[in-house]
């Protein structure tokens, strides 16, 4: 019988990390400090895939599309930013 084993990173949902190109420079540093920050949380960085559009008008566009897509489920019950807010600040945002 053929198994194919799966890690937990496999069955765990998916991160989308997406920055502008725009002052790459300093987007690059809030990429390499959100990386950071969500392994101190314990989540795994083979779990994050990092996308990149040209400016931050394209984010929302995006993250829309990724949204609707089978890798990245936004939650039932908040909205598709909370976890990136509450990561960041490490609070959770009151809506």
């Amino acid at each position: 019988m053929n198994q194919t084993t799966m890690t937990a990173s496999q069955t765990e949902p998916r991160i989308a990390f997406i920055q502008a190109c725009w002052h790459r420079d300093i987007v690059d540093q809030a990429r390499d400090s959100f990386a950071a920050e969500i392994e101190k949380h314990g989540i795994a960085p083979d779990r994050v895939d990092y996308f990149e559009v040209p400016g931050a008008f394209e984010i929302p566009l995006r993250a829309k599309l990724l949204s609707k897509s089978s890798q990245y489920a936004p939650s039932s019950t908040r909205p598709w930013w909370w976890t990136a807010v509450s990561i960041a600040t490490n609070s959770s945002p009151a809506l």
